[in-house]
């Protein structure tokens, strides 16, 4: 037998809480190796990751120059 509907509780609301109310969030997917992955939860996982998109700069489109690789070669003088 099923109870009773109760009408004055609350109506729940499924999933997780929103980062911030006043954006919607969306849902991205990314590869990376298994090592990558341990990284990234050593590092912050989610948060961490918005947090860098958050604090990074864009380049002027007008500019912007051909960085190169980012494997600091040329700062380590090789």
């Amino acid at each position: 037998m099923k109870e009773p509907i109760d009408t004055d509780k609350k109506a729940r609301r499924g999933g997780r809480a929103p980062l911030d109310a006043s954006s919607p969030t969306v849902i991205v997917s990314v590869r990376m190796s298994e090592t990558q992955r341990e990284k990234l939860d050593k590092l912050g996982g989610g948060p961490w990751v918005r947090d860098r998109i958050d604090r990074a700069r864009l380049p002027d489109e007008e500019t912007a120059k051909p960085r190169g690789g980012s494997s600091g070669a040329k700062r380590r003088g090789q």
